[in-house]
């Protein structure tokens, strides 16, 4: 991957996203980029948090990816990708794209490290602008090695060095991606000043930062589960750590979406022009035999009634997907497409899911993260009382990381990722097949993007020969399951 030209993208991106501020620190930093002597920190920051938001959660990378690899979702029309063929062109973007965020992540570092007072004067203290930027390239670094394996890492932002980076491996990279969240975190401090300008997830609050940190390293501690480097106290020291991790509501990592565009949800902005994708009849039915209420909010119903939700079979060709008509099966709901709906990089419940499996599948940590999942999607608390204590099966590991699977509703890459290290729940394949050969029922990875091998082929080819083949059933190094 020849790197040296994604800086001017990125930089091409950040002056078209001057339109596209969310919160006030945003407008504040957004004043006078011409006069600056070089790119504001709090500028770089909020472009990657609101730009890397808008690709990760929207109608491409989310929709014809995450959500259906996970089957939260299926496709009624243009059904290709949820049969597993890759555009090519998509893959080159999103690849593109993701490391153009990653150098503008970079850029913040130099400039704190190399320009302090400047840093300091124009987005606040040099250690929390640093922390903040490592925080969010380890969890872009992360998202990217879940998809494809080994990726450019250890070279992949030194542009001046090494336009044609080596590759490192998945375990590689998460060894790293841990060491580093932990050396953010401690590095962090919170109180009178500690504020940077420019975050547009937290407002500046570096307590949450470190609250965020925390949970990472459980994210990616516990995708090791299967691995010889797997250690369960990584993930008990980061939850029990000074700082916290992430357990309530008010502490979720979200991106929050205004009313109109360019701010609005990127789904929002999706179905107002198209309705390509409806709730699968897979998740319908799982959320309906477990009388679970998100499933009105999840799925939209087709009647004046309200009343009757329906699911779209999962991975039909083009001609029985487009026999079926759209109103004959729900749309997402209504909370999921509205406007002002939020991106999710990480919330509540996902760390009390992982508290329970750390802990033996521990009934304390499973109810409350069924609580959390419930409360942040707007489920009345008497409803929420009631169902945990009449309908929720009794903790163990089918219904744990049933429950996880429910509430990661939305993050679909997420999902994936579980299901590629547990089984859980257990996917079908796509209803008419899928249009690649392979070995395993869903896909473990993405194949790399067309242009790596144009444009880093020799590097490329060494991953290969030690990841195994690029094709989309070759396992990651944490997937025991496709092994």
């Amino acid at each position: 991957m020849k790197i040296k030209n994604i800086i001017l993208i990125a930089l091409t991106g950040i002056l078209l996203s001057l339109v596209t501020s969310c919160t006030k620190d945003f407008e504040e930093i957004n004043t006078s980029p011409n006069t600056a002597p070089e790119a504001s920190p709090g500028f770089l920051l909020a472009n990657v948090q609101k730009g890397f938001m808008d690709d990760y959660w929207g109608e491409w990378w989310n929709g014809r990816f995450g959500l259906l690899y996970a089957q939260y979702w299926a496709q009624n029309e243009y059904t290709d990708e949820s049969r597993y063929k890759i555009r090519q062109n998509n893959s080159n973007t999103y690849w593109t794209i993701y490391y153009g965020y990653l150098n503008d992540l970079e850029e913040i570092i130099r400039i704190n490290e190399e320009d302090p007072g400047y840093a300091a004067d124009n987005a606040g203290p040099n250690n929390n602008q640093i922390a903040v930027a490592e925080i969010m390239k380890v969890y872009i670094f992360h998202m990217m090695t879940d998809v494809w394996g080994y990726i450019p890492y250890k070279q992949a932002l030194n542009v001046d060095e090494y336009t044609s980076p080596a590759f490192t491996s998945t375990q590689d990279v998460y060894s790293s991606l841990i060491s580093k969240l932990q050396t953010a975190r401690d590095n962090i401090t919170t109180g009178a000043g500690s504020s940077i300008s420019g975050d547009i997830i937290y407002d500046g609050d570096m307590a949450k930062w470190e609250k965020f940190a925390n949970s990472l390293i459980m994210r990616i501690g516990i995708r090791m589960s299967e691995t010889s480097d797997y250690q369960a106290s990584t993930i008990t020291d980061a939850f029990n750590h000074t700082a916290g991790a992430i357990t309530t509501v008010a502490d979720n990592a979200l991106l929050r979406y205004q009313g109109s565009s360019p701010n609005n949800n990127p789904m929002n902005e999706a179905y107002k022009t198209r309705s390509d994708f409806s709730v699968t009849d897979r998740f319908v039915h799982l959320l309906d035999s477990l009388n679970d209420p998100r499933l009105s909010i999840y799925a939209a119903p087709i009647n004046e009634d309200m009343d009757t939700i329906i699911g779209m079979p999962y991975g039909l060709n083009q001609t029985n997907a487009t026999a079926i008509s759209k109103d004959s099966v729900s749309l997402p709901g209504s909370a999921i497409l509205s406007p002002t709906a939020p991106g999710i990089f990480m919330e509540s419940s996902e760390v009390h899911f992982i508290m329970s499996e750390v802990n033996g599948w521990d009934q304390t940590y499973y109810e409350q993260g069924v609580r959390q999942s419930m409360t942040f999607w707007g489920v009345p608390e008497a409803e929420i009382n009631d169902y945990i204590n009449n309908e929720l099966d009794p903790a163990n590991e089918q219904s744990v990381l049933t429950q996880k699977y429910i509430a990661l509703y939305m993050q679909g890459l997420q999902a994936w990722s579980q299901y590629r290290r547990t089984g859980i729940p257990d996917l079908q394949a796509p209803e008419d097949g899928a249009m690649i050969t392979m070995s395993t029922t869903i896909p473990t990875r993405r194949t790399y993007p067309s242009d790596e091998y144009n444009l880093n082929g020799d590097n490329l080819q060494d991953a290969i020969d030690k990841m195994g083949p690029d094709a989309m059933d070759t396992p990651l190094w944490w997937d025991d399951l496709a092994k």
